[in-house]
């Protein structure tokens, strides 16, 4: 297939017999001037599109799409909301450690709730939440790739401290300061927010004509297509409208198809996949020759050098767990990238049982990349005791203030009750004396009377008891 450039349009020379479907590979070209397609090749479609659907690995991509979001939700929603509410009471390292850890968490929620929220609707309602209006398409899409990009790059420069911290032990507390870290995680979200602003200003949501486009068509499930890093492209298909949030002139179309998916590789996963992984071993490397070293010279500690060591020991272990994982995803990510470009990849996207097999693999990887903004809390909980106490004592005193508050509530029934009926018993003699009470009044408002003039005025008030 060739693509020519004539006056501003693509003009595709389509060899529909060779070619009848892409199967919904986000890098694979749409045609981008308006056109009306045929009726055979929409035929063409609707045919490739249903023996796809009929493979086994197109059948447990769509099991994987509907089940593993909803898991990923409910551990992820936990967790990160655990690490925001313990980090508040629990000291496991130095205080910039945990404002990033912090940061950090909030990231991968905003990631889960922008990005796997929208997949997991396109399967489950066969909704695409960019396809209501233009704003919620370029918002969403800036949205979903700045939350990516922050997550990423706040775990490499968790990373770069904790390898800083390993070099320079004596030196860290000079240039590792709290306000260092919030310049840092500042300057991270605006960069980004500068870096992928493009989306606010150049994605379009716009009406392709019915019957759908003419050549490659990228139509899964009749609902939606996908980009390399969040689907930051979608086509929404019907009988009547083409609809897709894309871009709004042919120059950006082409930056987003071909342009930055080389650069999402690069900035999301290979370096920082290098980054963290130098810095991995660095930490290790250090930390086997401390140890090494103090065995060596015997030497002897204080208690709360021990509890210094324990504490950034603690905290290493944790930051090398969370980059191994970090390190697992963002393979897998670079690996599929890679291999999405490759001539393998291209034939078997030209038949149903290759394209349904592509389809897997692409689900594979969202949910193994989004197991990243999950299990950060997990991890925490298996590297550090204290960590798992401060969550059994949350837990604990949760527990315990509602008992407490129930048991109260009961206890307060019965002196309640009793309060009741004294105040009954007590209104009872009032009335029964009330006769007597008539009787007596005048002589008790004369004798009132007359400790009123007698008394001084520092007993005035008694006049009153």
């Amino acid at each position: 297939m060739a693509r020519v450039y004539n006056s501003g349009l693509e003009e595709w020379h389509n060899a529909s017999a060779n070619v009848p479907f892409q199967a919904h590979s986000h890098h694979t070209h749409l045609p981008y001037a308006p056109t009306i397609a045929g009726h055979s090749e929409v035929n063409t479609t609707t045919d490739f599109n249903e023996e796809m659907k009929k493979e086994i690995e197109y059948k447990v991509a769509a099991l994987i799409w509907k089940i593993c979001p909803g898991i990923l939700y409910l551990f992820g929603t936990v967790g990160n909301v655990l690490i925001l509410k313990c980090l508040r009471s629990l000291r496991l390292g130095p205080a910039t450690m945990h404002i990033y850890l912090k940061a950090l968490a909030i990231s991968d929620l905003l990631a889960l709730y922008s990005g796997l929220l929208r997949h997991w609707l396109i399967w489950l309602v066969e909704t695409d939440i960019r396809d209501f209006h233009q704003v919620v398409c370029r918002f969403h899409t800036f949205l979903v790739y700045v939350a990516q990009y922050v997550s990423t790059w706040l775990l490499v420069m968790m990373t770069l401290e904790r390898t800083c911290s390993a070099c320079f032990p004596y030196r860290v507390n000079t240039f590792c300061t709290k306000r260092r870290a919030w310049m840092i995680i500042l300057t991270i979200v605006v960069t980004h927010c500068i870096f992928n602003a493009h989306f606010l200003f150049l994605l379009s949501l716009e009406g392709r004509g019915s019957g759908g486009p003419v050549g490659e068509t990228n139509i899964r499930s009749n609902v939606s297509e996908r980009t390399t890093l969040n689907s930051s492209v979608t086509t929404s298909y019907s009988s009547r409208i083409y609809s897709t949030c894309d871009g709004s002139s042919e120059q950006y179309y082409y930056f987003l198809h071909d342009i930055l998916p080389l650069i999402e590789t690069c900035t999301l996963s290979l370096v920082p996949f290098i980054l963290v992984m130098l810095g991995n071993i660095t930490i290790v490397c250090k930390t086997y020759i401390s140890l090494r070293t103090a065995v060596e010279l015997n030497v002897a500690s204080n208690h709360s050098t021990k509890r210094r060591r324990r504490r950034a020991s603690t905290m290493t272990v944790m930051l090398l767990l969370i980059s191994a994982l970090f390190l697992v995803t963002s393979a897998s990510t670079c690996v599929y990238n890679t291999w999405e470009r490759s001539t393998t990849a291209m034939q078997m996207n030209k038949d149903p049982k290759g394209a349904a097999q592509i389809e897997l693999a692409w689900a594979c990887v969202n949910i193994i990349m989004y197991c990243n903004n999950t299990f950060n809390f997990y991890l925490y909980c298996l590297s550090g005791k204290k960590f798992r106490s401060e969550i059994k004592r949350q837990l604990s005193r949760r527990r315990t203030e509602s008992h407490s508050n129930v048991m109260s509530g009961f206890s307060l029934q019965p002196q309640a009750r009793y309060r009741q009926s004294q105040d009954l018993r007590n209104g009872q003699t009032d009335v029964s004396g009330l006769g007597n009470g008539h009787q007596n009044s005048y002589q008790a408002k004369k004798t009132m009377s007359v400790r009123h003039k007698a008394g001084s005025g520092t007993n005035q008030s008694n006049a009153y008891l």
